[in-house]
């Protein structure tokens, strides 16, 4: 377990799957009877990314935030790399221990999401995502993109615009050579290799009847943020959510304390728990602009 993990309040275990051993950090209330809030990671560290949002929470819902296979975490896979289906499998076998959930899926984690609510609709109460991938339109171009530039500095250049962590060069530098290692791994090159049409978002969108939100980048390189609202908006009923100005695809890091209080709103609270993170940025910048989907959403 991280000291990051440790610190925050999140206690790691392992969960047996059908596809092998996956590592999870979870916060769980005894007695509470709302649904747990299940964070799931794109491309990057695994899980931990997500520990700093996820741990803000833990005061008033359950949480749990798994490392998905292949992608840089803990969790030990059985052979293959899974496609993105099977991923939402496995947080379907994880969600059967602790019962429906509100799901929050970002970027890469934001397309399992949607599979695991389009395959398993009884165990996701709400689909929060922030920039989902997994567009037909999105997932090719980014295929190719992901071929030519992985081993450079431009795919990163794409995910997150500013520097990362209130602007502070050392931690902005770590974090750039963690982040292309981990996308240079055989199992990544596998996943994006192994994209099917039928793993394609448009695909699972006709089945999911649960509510979602969508927290868009304005200025996202990465994604088209448009095309990815156009084809939300023809799939799925109950859509609502945010456009967040002068951001790019890795909103979390660009704008944390916008993501922490849209959230908090998301799941019934009336104000947003504390966090350092949000506190820092507020006192070093103005947070960014926002406004509905449903200005262009219809």
């Amino acid at each position: 377990m991280s000291v990051l993990d440790t610190t925050l309040g999140l206690a790691g275990g392992w969960h047996t799957t059908a596809c092998g051993s996956l590592w999870v950090r979870a916060a769980l209330r005894t007695g509470d009877e709302r649904p747990p809030v299940l964070f799931v990671h794109g491309l990057g560290r695994g899980g931990g990314q997500l520990v700093p949002l996820a741990a803000a929470f833990r005061g008033v819902r359950s949480v749990l935030v798994p490392d998905l296979f292949d992608l840089g975490g803990r969790s030990r896979g059985r052979g293959r790399t899974l496609t993105i289906p099977e991923h939402a499998e496995v947080l379907g076998e994880l969600l059967e221990q602790h019962g429906p959930a509100e799901v929050v899926g970002i970027s890469l984690g934001g397309w399992v999401a949607a599979w695991l609510a389009a395959q398993r609709p009884e165990l996701v109460h709400g689909l929060y995502l922030v920039n989902p991938a997994g567009t037909r339109e999105d997932a090719e171009a980014l295929g190719d993109l992901y071929r030519e530039t992985a081993r450079g500095g431009e795919l990163y250049r794409r995910v997150v615009a500013s520097r990362p962590f209130l602007g502070v060069p050392v931690v902005s530098a770590l974090l750039e050579r963690g982040f292309l290692r981990v996308l240079q791994t055989p199992d990544v090159r596998a996943l994006i290799d192994g994209i099917e049409e039928h793993h394609f978002i448009e695909h699972a969108l006709p089945r999911i009847t649960c509510r979602v939100r969508l927290l868009l980048s304005e200025s996202d390189l990465l994604l088209r943020p448009a095309a990815t609202l156009q084809v939300w908006t023809a799939g799925v009923r109950d859509l609502e959510g945010l456009w967040v100005a002068e951001t790019s695809h890795n909103l979390g890091y660009e704008a944390f304390e916008v993501l922490l209080d849209d959230l908090a709103g998301y799941l019934g609270m009336r104000r947003a728990p504390a966090s350092w993170i949000a506190t820092v940025a507020s006192h070093l910048r103005v947070p960014p602009r926002t406004r509905p989907l449903r200005e262009e959403a219809r």
